[in-house]
């Protein structure tokens, strides 16, 4: 029975340890937007990533340096800020359950409690003056202290995942009458998530060889 209940135990233990490594597509992060609205500018378009270092090795993106914001908005604008994770299936991209929006997303940058904050805005080396002017005003510098992105799911209870994906980020500008400017910001990550299992709890048979 202990031997039953054991072996039924590890299976779940290894079932609950489902990981999943990202494989990201292109050396530059960033790309173009495949369907960006009219006006959207891209990567290097909104920023000037000149001296952005982004490293990408077995264990993560190495990410330091800065990079300077040539969007041009208005102090008072609104930035609204979304990211979606979309799954290439049957030929098309298809939505999924993983989408993060901020309506104010000048408000929230640096609140610990945001996604926003935990994964990027929190390496922030100059807080003050990006709290000030967000990303609306042209010339501004973010200075990043160097960090490790890790590109990795642990822990995943949900159906599989595998396959190909992209994360599409947006930033849009409404001004104080709450009208959207033309001019927005899209980029995209794509790549692709391969699964992987790892074993937390590893049973070693100790029965004695026979001989015969």
């Amino acid at each position: 029975m202990y031997q039953t209940l054991l072996i039924l135990f590890v299976a779940l233990a290894i079932t609950w340890a489902t990981d999943y490594n990202a494989l990201i597509e292109d050396q530059g992060i960033y790309v173009q937007c495949s369907e960006a609205p009219a006006g959207s500018l891209g990567p290097h378009d909104g920023f000037n990533l000149d001296n952005m270092e982004m490293n990408m090795e077995p264990e993560g993106i190495y990410v330091s340096g800065n990079m300077t914001v040539k969007l041009n908005f208005s102090l008072s604008d609104r930035i609204s800020a979304r990211f979606s994770v979309m799954h290439y299936e049957r030929g098309t991209w298809q939505p999924t359950m993983f989408n993060l929006h901020s309506a104010n997303f000048c408000e929230v940058m640096f609140d610990e409690d945001q996604y926003w904050f935990k994964y990027w805005f929190k390496h922030i080396r100059n807080r003050e003056e990006v709290r000030e002017k967000c990303l609306k005003v042209k010339d501004t510098v973010l200075v990043y202290n160097e960090f490790l992105m890790v590109l990795q799911l642990e822990n995943v209870n949900t159906s599989n995942l595998q396959g190909r994906y992209k994360a599409v980020i947006t930033l849009e500008a409404f001004d104080e009458h709450d009208v959207r400017r033309p001019t927005s910001f899209c980029v995209e990550i794509r790549g692709d998530l391969e699964r992987f299992q790892r074993c937390y709890i590893c049973v070693q048979d100790t029965t004695p060889l026979q001989t015969v």
